[in-house]
């Protein structure tokens, strides 16, 4: 059994909805993401990112903004993040964080760590003093 089916079968025998988010299946579905970004996330449950790319990766952020829970398996947020929002790319660790997350309330201080450490305001702030130096 593939790990999406997995998830369906958990998650519906829990009773319960749930909508994952990522860019691709929004993709797939010819979604125009100009300036419908809140919209975006505002649908979503859980936002999962399984791009290696080894950088901070917008979207998470926008995604941990937006209030939602995350699931990445970028090693960039391994310093960020604590280990029930990282996985492996592995379809059964991903499919059981996925569950674990499902069951969990939304997190606040994913909200607040975007607030304090990405706002515009303290990206200005860093530029300055970079141009300064």
């Amino acid at each position: 059994m593939r790990a999406h089916q997995q998830i369906h079968l958990a998650v519906g025998a829990a009773g319960q909805d749930l909508l994952l988010l990522g860019w691709r299946t929004k993709a797939a579905q010819g979604f125009d993401a100009h300036g419908k970004i809140a919209e975006f996330y505002a649908e979503g449950d859980i936002f999962v990112n399984l791009s290696d790319t080894g950088s901070i990766d917008k979207a998470i952020l926008e995604a941990m903004a937006s209030g939602l829970l995350v699931l990445t398996s970028n090693e960039a947020f391994k310093p960020i993040l604590s280990g029930k929002y990282l996985t492996e790319n592995d379809p059964e660790q991903i499919a059981e964080k996925i569950i674990a997350l499902s069951k969990s309330e939304k997190d606040e201080n994913l909200r607040e760590y975007v607030a304090k450490n990405h706002s515009l305001e303290n990206l200005i702030k860093k530029i300055i003093k970079e141009l300064n130096e």
